[in-house]
């Protein structure tokens, strides 16, 4: 029992590990289009690399909230919440889309579309 939190700290550690390369790539990007962004002007194109950015952060979120929301007394009833919307979106539409349908995934798949990246795995 005294392991349990060391064995979840290296979890956590894989999966923040695992990501870095993906945030450093959205790290470039992002300054890239704050640089662009002074010199042009908003236009669709940067709103939709804000909507990368903002899905991006909100699934990670998510996800965090999903595995540790329990932790805390007051966030309990939160995380449960959460964890039956999210059981719901992978099993309910799950059964209409394909399972471990998550529609955060899909619409910023769509968002990825918009801005030219193709070839993306499933929901």
């Amino acid at each position: 029992m005294k392991y349990f939190a060391f064995i979840w700290l290296i979890i956590l550690f894989c999966i923040i590990a695992s990501m870095m390369p993906i945030y450093i790539i959205k790290l470039q990007i992002f300054f890239e289009f704050c640089f662009t962004l002074r010199k042009k002007g908003p236009s669709m194109f940067y709103w939709y690399h804000f909507l990368d950015y903002l899905f991006l952060y909100f699934h990670f979120a998510v996800v965090l909230f999903n595995l540790f929301g329990w932790i805390w007394a007051k966030t309990r009833k939160w995380n449960l919440a959460l964890l039956l919307l999210t059981g719901a979106s992978w099993f309910v539409l799950g059964i209409f889309y394909g399972i471990g349908y998550c529609p955060l995934t899909a619409w910023h798949w769509a968002v990825l579309n918009k801005l030219g990246i193709t070839g993306l795995p499933n929901s």
